[in-house]
């Protein structure tokens, strides 16, 4: 019997669409605590944060099953290291739309004046190749089903990559959810260098019903209380988000460097506007709109 696979992604990620293939990357920057270099380009400090996978696990094994069917204490949780994420899925889906996405656009942070629609901040070199640079923590391929962000409250990134033109404000996407129909899912995780992979399949419980939901989140949060148990509080943004500039290390100002660019600026980020107060979630995500490499065109997984 199918079910209803989603999957929810928060935290710093980078989006880069596959227009021609409809497929969308998602990637992580590593901001772990052990990184060796925590200072980002512009001479501040980033703060640690913890990228990991956190599923429920009855749906790994029912007897883990919560009767009363809300149950957070029986979980699964894998922190990425270097790692590929992979949903081997079964089952049609239409293809996945690319305008719902609702994160900033490095088009409109930091456009390119000589191609219109296009942007100066584009992917650094083989962040797609089988061995991607040290900065990627983790990186996983969607193809069909739908893809479509929670917008939230309204950020403001200032125009210093966009001179002469008023500062990018609009209501952005703390959470993106991948939502897709399938008869099977198996989620493998295998290291860079190929040292360890791990598979394992999720299902909801047998009498769950055509539309039973297997929940999975895919988070890169800081360090304090990165799995956002309700006993510790929930963290809201509720003032400029610094954590943003993390974003920068997966991708490249053309042939120059972020130094170059800047001329001792600090990186452009979201900004909480003069007319709100708060914010809802911890660190936005991010959109680029530069295609990935020829090793990202291949069949998308699971066909």
């Amino acid at each position: 019997m199918s079910f209803i696979l989603q999957v929810s992604f928060s935290g710093l990620c980078l989006y880069v669409t596959d227009a021609a293939n409809g497929r969308v990357g998602i990637l992580m920057p590593d901001c772990r605590l052990k990184t060796a270099i925590d200072e980002h380009e512009d001479g501040t400090i980033g703060q640690p944060h913890v990228g990991y996978l956190r599923f429920d696990l009855a749906n790994l094994d029912s007897r883990f099953r919560d009767p009363g069917g809300e149950d957070t204490e029986n979980e699964g949780v894998h922190q990425f290291d270097m790692e590929d994420l992979e949903f081997v899925v079964t089952g049609a889906a239409a293809a996945i739309p690319l305008d719902k996405i609702g994160v900033p656009e490095f088009e409109k942070i930091a456009p390119d004046p000589a191609a219109a629609g296009k942007s100066i901040a584009v992917p650094i070199d083989d962040l797609f190749k089988p061995q991607p640079p040290k900065t990627l923590l983790m990186r996983t391929l969607l193809s069909d089903g739908d893809l479509a962000g929670l917008v939230s409250e309204s950020w403001l990134f200032p125009n210093l990559l966009n001179p002469g033109k008023p500062p990018y404000e609009k209501p952005f996407a703390p959470v993106v959810k991948w939502t897709r129909r399938v008869d099977s899912v198996t989620l493998r995780l295998k290291k860079f260098d190929g040292t360890r992979t791990i598979e394992f399949s999720l299902a909801p419980p047998k009498d769950s019903g055509e539309n039973a939901v297997v929940h999975v989140k895919v988070a890169n949060l800081c360090a304090t209380n990165p799995l956002e148990w309700d006993n510790l509080g929930f963290r809201a943004v509720d003032e400029d988000d610094e954590d943003f500039k993390w974003l920068y290390r997966l991708v490249k100002p053309g042939s120059d460097t972020w130094k170059k660019v800047l001329q001792r600026h600090r990186f452009p980020i979201p900004m909480v506007p003069p007319d709100r107060a708060t914010g809802v979630e911890d660190c936005l995500e991010r959109r680029s709109e530069a295609p990935p490499p020829d090793p990202l065109r291949g069949p998308p997984p699971g066909r």
